[in-house]
This record gives C-alpha cells, sequence and structure tokens, in this order.
C-alpha cells in the first residue's frame, strides 16, 4: 500500500496575513495528488493577493477594501464644500468602534483557526503512526508467515530418517504453534490498530467541520461582508477537498479491509490444511518409529528383548551416556547384569577432555579399560608458576606427577563404549520428565523427549548419570537448584591444534595464579590433551572481573582484561605473564572460536549431604556429586562411582539390592566429601583478597599444591603467617616466617586424603575467652563457682559458637525487627528441623542395613521448636497424662529434669524403673533395660514410657535389639513413648545414633522426641530446642499448650537453630572429634586413678556416647579421712544436703583444690546414682588436664596418701 496517503497534513491557512497572503509553500498533500493540492491553493492564493488588507484613511474618513474605495455617502444636512457633509465627531468615534469590534473579531477567529490546525496536525501525526505501525505489523506477519513456512518445510524433509523424523517433527510442531499464536496476536494488535484509525479519522472529520463552522461564525461579524463571503467561500472549497479525499480514503481502506480479509481466509485455511499435515506426518512417524523399536532398527540399538538374567542379575537403564554412564554400563555387564544406556545426543560431542588423577587410573584398571590411557598423554610434571619470579622462565616450584594422565573427551567416550554389548546403547533419549511413586517410594515412571517411556517395572535399577541439572538429579534432590548454587568463580576453555606447542609442553601442566596490579583473582593454565592439541583455561572471579559476555566474539578480549595482557607487552604489568601464556596467544589461541570456546559454570554445594540414591534408583557422577574445577576429580570420582556401584551390587545380589545402594551411598559419600571440602578450601583461597600477593620473601622453602596439582603457590597475609588452603603429598609446606608453626593439612592423591582450612580447626586453647565465661557461664560453672575454682560441671561447652550462628543472628537483628513467632514455630526452623532429622533416620537406617521398620522421613508440619527438652517433657505429659492419677515410667539413673518436668503436672504419678548390668569388662559397664521390674511397674493407670537415647550420664547409645523391646512393651501395654534425644549428635563410632521413632512402624505411631542444640552445637542460652511428634494432629494439641507470649521459642533461637543445622555440621563434627578425643584422655585418667579406689565397684570405661563420664568413687567416698568427711558433711548441711556425702565432697574439693564436678545424688539423677561423681570434658584439652590433676590431688589428699 502507498504510505504517501498517510502523509501529515500540512498548516492550513487561516487568515489573510499569515495564508492566504503568504508564501506557498506550505501545502496539503492527499494520496499521492500534490499536483491538484497545488492548483487548489493558488486559486486561493491569487483570489486574496487582489486585494490589499482593509485600510483606514484618517483624512478622508473611509475604509477600503482590497484597494476600492467605496463610494461617498451624502450627508443629510446640507452646506459645506460641493455640497457634501462632513461626519461628525460621534460618527468617526462610532466607525472606529466598529472596526475595533470587527478586528478584535477577527483575531478571535484567526486564533480559533491556529488552534483547530493544531488539533488536525495532531491528529494527523497519530493517524500517520497508526498507519506506519500497521505497515510494520503486517511485515512482521509476512516474516512470521515466511518461518512458519520454513518450519513446515523442516518438517516435511525430516522423513526421511525415522529417528531424526520424530525430533524434527517435535521441533517444527513446537515453533509453528509458537508462530501461530504470535500471528494471532499480532492479528489482535492489527485490529486495535484499525479501530483507533478509524477513530482517530472520524475526530479528524469532526474537528474539520467545526473549524469550517466556526470561522463562517467568526467571520459573519465583520463588517466587511464581501470579504468574509471569499473567505468563507474558499474555507467551504477547502473543507469540500478535504471530505472528497476522505471519502478516497474510505473507500481506500474499504478495498485494504476486503483484500486483507481473502488473505487471511486464504492464510486460515493454509494454516489448518498445514496443521493436519503436520498431524498426519506426527502420526506416520510415531508409527515408523514404534515398527522400527520394534524391528530393533533405532539408530544407536533398538529396544531389544532382554535375555533372562540369573538370580543375581539386574536389568538397568543407565540415563546418560557420558564417561558416568558408559562407566557404569562396562562395570555391571562385566558382573553379568543387564544393561541399557539412554543418552540424549544422537551424535556424540566432541568436547575438550579431562585430567584423569591416579584414584580415576585405578578405577580404569577395574574396569579393565586401561588400554584407554595408550592413547592419553602422561602427565609427568606441574609446573607452578610464581610470576613474581625473578628467574626468565617465572617457574617457582616443578612437582612430579605420578600417573596423572591429560585425555580427550572423544578418546574417553569413544574408549568406554568400546567393550559394551552390541545394542546397549541407545541414542536420541532426551529424558525430559522424571515422576516419584509415593506409594512403593521408587522413580515411577522417566518420559522421554522421542515418546519413550520407562515404568517402574521395567527396569530394577535406573541409573541417573546425565548430570546435576538433570530430571533425574533434581526428583533426588529437589534443593540442589542450579540457580541458587553457582560458583563465584567460574572458567573459560578453549583448545586449538597446534602440534609445534603440543610438542613443546607434552607431559606438562603449567598453571599460573596472577596477582599483578591490573589482575587480580585470576589463574591460566595450559596443557596438551593429544599429540596435536593444546587446552587452555582461565579461572576468574567474577565479583572482581564481572561475568563472561555471552556474545562469543567478545570472550577472547574479555580474557585478554581478565589476564591483564598489555597491548605492548612492556613495563611493569607484563612481566607477571610467564612467556609461555604469550607463546599460547601468539601461535593462535583465541577464546572466541565459534566450536572450540566453553564457559564452566561451576556448582559450589552447601555441603554433601544430599541424596545419592532414592528408592530403585541411585545417581554418579556428576549427578550425585558436583565438584569444583580445582579439585581436578570430576571423571576420576566418576569412574570410582561405577566401580563400586558394582562391587556392592555384586556383593549383595538382587534379593538384597537395597542394601547394595545404602552402602555405595554411605562409602562414596565420605570419600567425595574429602574432594568437596579439598575444593571449598582451595576456593575459598582463591578468591582470598590477599592470598595472591608476595609482600615478603620466605624464609621457609618447599612445595604447595592442592590435591590434584592446581594449587596456587601463594601465602596469605603476613600479619597471619598462614598458608594457602592446598598441600602436598610430598608434605613439604611454605610459610611466611620461620616462627610461625604449620597448621595441621594434609592432602594427596588417595582416597584417605584429607584438607582443611587452618581456621577448621576450631578447637584450641585460643578459642576458650576466660575472662567472658566467667561473666556468663552459670549453671555450675565459670561465673557460679568462686574465683580460682576450675569447673567440669554441667554439660556445657567452653567454646564459642560457629561463626555462621553469630552471623545469622546478627544479620536478623540488624533488621531492626524481634517479633512473636507463630505458636508452631518458624516455617524455615520447621523446614531445616524435619530435613535434619530426617538425614538422621537415613544414617540409622543405614546403619542398620534398611531393616528398621519405623519413620523414613520427617515431615515439617510434625515439629514445632521448644524452649529447652524440659518444656518438651511437659507438653507432651500435659497431653498424654491428662488426668491426675496417670502414671509415667522414667528410668534411673537418669538426668533429673525428665522427672521433675511430669512432676510439675499436679496430681501425676511418676514411677522409676532401673537398668540391669549387661556386662562388664575393661570397656566399663554396658547396661540394659530391665523389663522384669518395668512389667511390675504398669498398671492400669500407666499411660507412657520416657527414655533417654543416648543416656545421660551412662553413655549408652542403645541398641536396635534394645530399643525394639521398648517398642514391643509399650506396644502391648498401649503405651505412648517420650524419647530425650538431646545428646543424639554426640555418639562416637562405630556406634551410630538409632531414634526411637525409626524402630518399628508401632513405635513410630507412639514416640514423641525431643532434641536440642545445646550439645551439638553449643546453644544452651538460646533456649531452643525440637519437638517432632507421631502425627499432625499430635503435633496440634502439644502446640495448644504453647503461646508466642508466655511458651514460645524466642525467634533468636530459632535463626541461630536454622544456622547451625544449615550451615555447621563440619563444626559439629570437629566437636564430637574433639570431645571423644577429651573423653578418652578423661577415662584413661580415671582408670589410673583405681589405686586411688575410683572404678573399683564399677569399671570405668569408654562411653559409647555423650560427652559426660559417670565414674564410680563409693570406695573413696568410704576410705576418705575422718577429719575430712567430718568437714565435708557440715559443709553439705550447710547447702540443705545433710548426710549427703557425695555433696560434701564437691564442696570440699572446690575450697581445698580448686576444682568441682557434679555429685551424683538422687536429687540429681535419680536412685542407683549415689556414690558416682559427673565429670563434663567439654573444654579445651589444657583446662581438662589441669582439671583431673587437680581431682586426682584432691583425692589423694582425700584419703591421706601421701
Amino acid at each position: 500500500m502507498n504510505n504517501s496517503i498517510f502523509s501529515t497534513f500540512s498548516d492550513i491557512p487561516v487568515s489573510p496575513h499569515e495564508g492566504y497572503g503568504a508564501s506557498p509553500s506550505k501545502s496539503v498533500s492527499f494520496g499521492g495528488q500534490s499536483g491538484r493540492s497545488s492548483r487548489i491553493e493558488e486559486s486561493l492564493l491569487r483570489s486574496t493577493q487582489k486585494r490589499s488588507p482593509p485600510k483606514f484613511s484618517a483624512q478622508t474618513h473611509t475604509f477600503s477594501v482590497g484597494g476600492v474605495s467605496p463610494s461617498p455617502r451624502r450627508s443629510k444636512v446640507s452646506g459645506g464644500e460641493g455640497g457634501r457633509t462632513p461626519p461628525s465627531s460621534s460618527n468617526l468615534i462610532a466607525a472606529a468602534k466598529l472596526i475595533d469590534n470587527a478586528q478584535r473579531e477577527v483575531d478571535l477567529a484567526r486564533a480559533t483557526g491556529r488552534e483547530k490546525d493544531a488539533e488536525i496536525a495532531s491528529l494527523s501525526d497519530l493517524l500517520n503512526r497508526s498507519m506506519l505501525r500497521q505497515t510494520s505489523l503486517e511485515e512482521r506477519l509476512l516474516e512470521m508467515n515466511g518461518k512458519m513456512l520454513e518450519c513446515l518445510s523442516m518438517k516435511n524433509t525430516s522423513q526421511q530418517v525415522a529417528s531424526q523424523a520424530t525430533h524434527d517433527c517435535r521441533v517444527a510442531k513446537a515453533y509453528s504453534i509458537e508462530y501461530m499464536k504470535r500471528m494471532e496476536a499480532a492479528e489482535r494488535e492489527m485490529d486495535e490498530e484499525r479501530a483507533a484509525r478509524k477513530l482517530v479519522e472520524l475526530r479528524l472529520l469532526k474537528a474539520t467541520k467545526e473549524l469550517a463552522a466556526e470561522r463562517r461564525a467568526k467571520m459573519g461579524g465583520e463588517s466587511d461582508a464581501r470579504e468574509m463571503v471569499v473567505k468563507n467561500e474558499g474555507l467551504e472549497r477547502y473543507g469540500k477537498m478535504l471530505e472528497g479525499e476522505k471519502e478516497r480514503l474510505e473507500g481506500e481502506v474499504v478495498r485494504w479491509k476486503k483484500g486483507k480479509e481473502e488473505a487471511e481466509l486464504k492464510e486460515a485455511e493454509a494454516r489448518v490444511k498445514n496443521a493436519r499435515r503436520m498431524e498426519e506426518v506426527n502420526s506416520r512417524c510415531i508409527e515408523l518409529q514404534r515398527e522400527l523399536e520394534r524391528l530393533g532398527k533405532v539408530e544407536g540399538g533398538g529396544e531389544e528383548e532382554m535375555p533372562p538374567c540369573d538370580s543375581r542379575g539386574l536389568h538397568v537403564a543407565v540415563i546418560g551416556g557420558g564417561p558416568a554412564g558408559l562407566a557404569v554400563g562396562v562395570a555391571l555387564q562385566k558382573d553379568g547384569h543387564e544393561v541399557r544406556i539412554f543418552e540424549k545426543d544422537s551424535i556424540s560431542r566432541p568436547g575438550f577432555g579431562w585430567l584423569i588423577m591416579p584414584n580415576g587410573v585405578a578405577a580404569l584398571d577395574k574396569l579393565g579399560c586401561s588400554s584407554l590411557l595408550k592413547d592419553c598423554l602422561a602427565l609427568e610434571k606441574s609446573e607452578l608458576v610464581d610470576p613474581a619470579a625473578e628467574s626468565a622462565d617465572k617457574i617457582r616450584t616443578t612437582v612430579t606427577m605420578a600417573s596423572c594422565y591429560s585425555a580427550s573427551r572423544q578418546n574417553v567416550v569413544s574408549n568406554l563404549r568400546a567393550p559394551l554389548k552390541e545394542g546397549t546403547f541407545a541414542a536420541g533419549y532426551d529424558c525430559s520428565a522424571a515422576l516419584f511413586n509415593g506409594q512403593t517410594m521408587k522413580v515411577g515412571r522417566l518420559e522421554f523427549s522421542n515418546g519413550h517411556v520407562i515404568k517402574e517395572d521395567d527396569y530394577d535399577l535406573i541409573v541417573g548419570a546425565d548430570g546435576v541439572n538433570s530430571r533425574l538429579a533434581q526428583l533426588c534432590n529437589n534443593s540442589m537448584k542450579r540457580d541458587n548454587l553457582h560458583t563465584r568463580v567460574n572458567t573459560i576453555v578453549t583448545s586449538m591444534s597446534c602440534p609445534q606447542l603440543a610438542k613443546k609442553i607434552k607431559g606438562v601442566f603449567t598453571k599460573t595464579m596472577l596477582h599483578s596490579s591490573i589482575s587480580q583473582r585470576a589463574a591460566i593454565g595450559i596443557l596438551a590433551p593429544t599429540e596435536s592439541d593444546v587446552l587452555s583455561f582461565v579461572q576468574f572471579d567474577t565479583q572482581v572481573h564481572g561475568a563472561c559476555p555471552r556474545k562469543i566474539d567478545e570472550r577472547h578480549a574479555f580474557v585478554l582484561k581478565v589476564l591483564g595482557l598489555p597491548e605492548d607487552r612492556q613495563g611493569e604489568d607484563a612481566k607477571h605473564i610467564p612467556p609461555i601464556v604469550y607463546e599460547f596467544f601468539d601461535l593462535g589461541g583465541n577464546f572466541s572460536h565459534p566450536d572450540n570456546c566453553h564457559i564452566w559454570r561451576p556448582l559450589e554445594l552447601p555441603n554433601m549431604d544430599h541424596n545419592f540414591t532414592l528408592g530403585n534408583c541411585c545417581l554418579v557422577g556428576d549427578a550425585a556429586h558436583p565438584l569444583s574445577d580445582f579439585t581436578s576429580q570430576g571423571i576420576s570420582s566418576a569412574l570410582e562411582d561405577a566401580v563400586l556401584l558394582a562391587e556392592k551390587l555384586q556383593k549383595f545380589g538382587k534379593a538384597e539390592m537395597g542394601k547394595a545402594l545404602a552402602e555405595y551411598a554411605g562409602e562414596r559419600k565420605r570419600v567425595v566429601t574429602r574432594y568437596w571440602r579439598a575444593g571449598c578450601c582451595i576456593l575459598k583461597n582463591f578468591c582470598d583478597e590477599s592470598a595472591h600477593e608476595y609482600t615478603r620473601p620466605f624464609t621457609r622453602t618447599g612445595s604447595v599444591i592442592s590435591n590434584d596439582g592446581n594449587g596456587g603457590l601463594t601465602t596469605q597475609t603476613s600479619g597471619r603467617g598462614e598458608l594457602p588452603v592446598t598441600a602436598s603429598d610430598l608434605r613439604r609446606f611454605h610459610a611466611m616466617h620461620s616462627s610461625h608453626s604449620l597448621k595441621h593439612i594434609k592432602v594427596d592423591n588417595s582416597d584417605n586424603s584429607r584438607c582443611r582450612e587452618p581456621e577448621a580447626t576450631t578447637f584450641n586453647n585460643s578459642e576458650v575467652n576466660l575472662d567472658i565465661l566467667k561473666i556468663r557461664a552459670f549453671n555450675y560453672r565459670w561465673a557460679s563457682v568462686p574465683e580460682g575454682v576450675l569447673p567440669l560441671t554441667a554439660a556445657s561447652t567452653d567454646f564459642p559458637v560457629a561463626e555462621p550462628i553469630r552471623r545469622a543472628v546478627s544479620n536478623y537483628i540488624m533488621d531492626g525487627y524481634i517479633n512473636y513467632t507463630p505458636n508452631e514455630g518458624l516455617p524455615e526452623f520447621r523446614d531445616s528441623y524435619s530435613k535434619f532429622c530426617t538425614k538422621k533416620l537415613t544414617k540409622a537406617n543405614r546403619f542398620a542395613s534398611g531393616l528398621l521398620s519405623g519413620k523414613k522421613v520427617i515431615n515439617a508440619c510434625e515439629v514445632m521448636p521448644i524452649n529447652a527438652a524440659a518444656a518438651g517433657v511437659y507438653h507432651v505429659a500435659q497431653r498424654v497424662l491428662s488426668e491426675p492419677g496417670d502414671e509415667a515410667l522414667v528410668m534411673a539413673p537418669v538426668d533429673f529434669l525428665l522427672a521433675k518436668s511430669i512432676q510439675a503436672l499436679p496430681g501425676r504419678v511418676l514411677k522409676r524403673y532401673g537398668l540391669s548390668d549387661l556386662s562388664e569388662d575393661q570397656d566399663g559397664v554396658h547396661y540394659t533395660f530391665d523389663l522384669n521390674e518395668m512389667e511390675s511397674l504398669v498398671t492400669d493407670r500407666t499411660k507412657m514410657i520416657s527414655i533417654c537415647n543416648p543416656h545421660n550420664p551412662l553413655g549408652m547409645a542403645w541398641s536396635q535389639t534394645e530399643l525394639a523391646a521398648i517398642a514391643d512393651f509399650a506396644d502391648k501395654h498401649d503405651l505412648m513413648i517420650f524419647s530425650d534425644e538431646v545428646w543424639c549428635d554426640i555418639v562416637y563410632e562405630p556406634k551410630v545414633h538409632i531414634p526411637m521413632a525409626a524402630v518399628s512402624e508401632s513405635a513410630a505411631k507412639r514416640t514423641f522426641t525431643v532434641t536440642g542444640f545445646s550439645k551439638n552445637f553449643g546453644l544452651e542460652g538460646a533456649r531452643v530446642g525440637g519437638l517432632i511428634a507421631p502425627s499432625t494432629e499430635e503435633l496440634a494439641k502439644c502446640s495448644e499448650a504453647s503461646n508466642t507470649t508466655a511458651g514460645g521459642t524466642s525467634s533468636l533461637a530459632q535463626i541461630a537453630a536454622v544456622a547451625a543445622m544449615e550451615e555447621c555440621e563440619d563444626w559439629l563434627e570437629e566437636w564430637r572429634s574433639h570431645v571423644k578425643a577429651n573423653m578418652a584422655y578423661c577415662v584413661q585418667r580415671l582408670k589410673a586413678m583405681g589405686r586411688l579406689g575410683v572404678g573399683k565397684r564399677r569399671q570405668v570405661g569408654m562411653p559409647e556416647a555423650c560427652f559426660v563420664i559417670f565414674a564410680d568413687i563409693n570406695d573413696v567416698l568410704e576410705k576418705g579421712r575422718e577429719d575430712a568427711k567430718k568437714e565435708a558433711l557440715e559443709m553439705a548441711a550447710a547447702e540443705g544436703m545433710e548426710g549427703k556425702l557425695g555433696m560434701g565432697l564437691m564442696q570440699w574439693l572446690i575450697k581445698h583444690h580448686k576444682v568441682a564436678i557434679i555429685p551424683g545424688l538422687e536429687d540429681f539423677f535419680g536412685p542407683g546414682s549415689n556414690g558416682h561423681i559427673r565429670i563434663s570434658v567439654s573444654t579445651s584439652r589444657e583446662i581438662l588436664t589441669d582439671g583431673m590433676d587437680r581431682l586426682e590431688n584432691g583425692l589423694i589428699d582425700w584419703l591421706g596418701h601421701k
């Protein structure tokens, strides 16, 4: 359509001076007929130019128009020259007024005309823009039609190969649907534009008519009627011209609409025809696909009928045909299992390559694929480059690398596919959905983009090997979202074919940490994966350098900027780049190559506590444990996964596959966690602002590398004198000053490697702040005892809480709001607590080889926070012991809070049951439940039995058999169970805490569980714990006893607990190791005091749990000096405990030997506790040693020994 139709209206002349008498440069153009418009304007101009503007002569008193003077009028009064009578002054004034009024009306008409002109111009411009937009939409519509036709063409050509046709049809259909949606949207926009344009046209016509009418009305009042008539005639002709043009435009619009409707109708018919054709093509392709699958001729291997397996054989589906999936296939087929591998890519991706570390080499040997290494290049050494070195090659340290190889991806994949049976590998299977069956607790269905479906019964085992972002991995670990876990350090990789450079660097891995004035927190590595290829990667901190550009042609410039490469390669900044880097770029190294450039954005997991297995599914490789690229353990750990999975399945067989998967997950998680920790440590060091600076020369030399040889030869601040968190199996280290001792860091390439930050050794003497403890630590501890007394009393830690807890509480307070919380607790607490407790259930099930039939998962709707374990007992007792006279069974000895909480309810009856000695040996006394006594105590009013699991103060971690006996007893007498599991995180290997609710299905329905955060994370003053109810309904009844005003748990306490559960498990592991060592030391010291009578009646042994020791001192009490005993009894009487010699001994030791312990009194622990002392070891080794020395000296003095 001709766009000139919608050209903008020009200014319309509205006054004799501005329009008709002006230059004819301003014109109106319609529909390309500018000539006609010009003729109309010229005629108007000629008619107006014949007249001059109105003139008034003061001498003749005449008014002339157009240069023609009117005939003189005769005066009615005779006289005067020539018979003429001059006009009177009143007539002159009246005439002048008349002229002024006429002039004002003319001015007013001009102003009105200009306003209307402006409105017409604005409307015309709006009309023009709308038509331009309509034209643009038409072009977009044509473009979309073209794309749709192109998609249809792609669809038609896809019928050549059946497997490819299915994929192409799906893509074309998606494209066509999308474009059809866009066309419909464009058509809706066009309809809107048409309506808007019509409105503009109507407004334009109305404005034109109003303008003509107003001009006629205004100009009709002027005195010169003939001039107004001429002007009105001109305006009318102009208006008629506009109306004519408008009618012509409307006709063209009608014709355009009619043609457009016909075109749209044809397009719609074509779309319907194409849609039907596409459906026919899809149906035919599906039929062909099914037929070819039946015949077993699908490219990459069809669905062949599985031959029967032996009794131990499994049908296994492996999702993902990368190195991890292929290795699983090789390992399982080797053991006689039937395997089918589903890979999404029809053509194998070329990729780049990997470093295969010694553990990966060992795994290849077990797989029988060692021949793969023949095509790989052995890495002989790792050169760690220090750009600050004075040598020309900048090499600071060279480390020999044994059994390490560089391999291309193509080489690894092709060699791992070679041993597979024919038909094992199926390409073009992209898993698009993974569904979980909540009834069977298995993966119930896998759907693929090509229409293929795997059901639960099709395979015995499903192995996820298709990456962390796959559907299967997300099903197993829904919280592991890629968007939330990206690390701040990214890597950009490129490769090039350069035999010259590959030959030069063959067998050498060179890595440079950059720390110049223009490049910080960056590194570049170069190695040769093959005889002719060179690979280079650049690691950089995105918080310093920003994200890598998405446009590939901008990446090379970005890399040069990150590396700080000066263009002239001159000056001090050029010296920080070693020559090998310049050589790489000079020979053609390019990070913007369209085919050989890749950005890697690794994930940074907060921990390794996610699932490796889920029912009939297990994960391997990156799907199970994405690792930092600093570790170089990606492929090696994946190969280890395959080997161990095959070993466990071979060990247990098909009948006990669950045990096999549980052991696989447990063992792999322990090993991979070491790799993960090492990566975290190196990553932290990489991002340390001071880690890439050399401020002083080294006074001790050696080599510092990571467990894969990639660590930087760097130091942290000279003030701390710490090492970067890397080490080598050579056991040689750097230190900033000779006076600084080395932190305990050991890393090697074996499965036993460990890598820890210097700060991770949390528990040392410098962390115990006695000045603060003496002000804040009450409850029989530092702030409660006299000055100089060393307390080994309450079970509270002398160490500060972990840094993440402090940070979380501080951040929460800084927000400025500390409000009430819901009765049932903060949502984030309930969510974290349920997951934290579920991990314990999983660990217990793994320890019990899957024989526990109770709770497997703790739901957030079944938990609530409590402000102390005693509060939990009270809530449960209120719920269960609903009537006065109701009875509860409580063990003895046990911590007094259980009994006190029940006794706080009026009229409730407390009954004590004892523990029997199961055995006694050099490891101490082993206790168990006295079921006979328990039977004798039960009546019709007995409603509840309570246990302490693990036991405080005896340190027993009850076995599965013992807890099952309690469950059977409760089931027999219809009792609810209260399980105090405050010490559940302080259990020492080889024992594992088994929750009461996990023992059996019956126990799960009867058990209320309470845990805390004081023994594990040191939050005793925060007053926070958790209650787990057997059901949501039971929790609601317990929650009624709590409210946010009187009995609720502080928001700060809940925030601290969340931080502890989510960020402090490493801290907890170190804390547990520390107190275990202290327990062993304390037991050793107490055994040595056997000569004094300690443990004479009950042998002192290493507890299975807790960090308190309950030692027998009956013989010591009886044999004490009489004067000492007399003084002790007087001290006890002064404390209101007359005759309590144990309390007296405590007071006597405080007075004379400045050490405090907890006496074993019935007031504290119930029957059976007299004649014991409880010692807490939750302090530093130095304080514990001093305390044990004082205790030993005090007992020697008590006995009167020399």
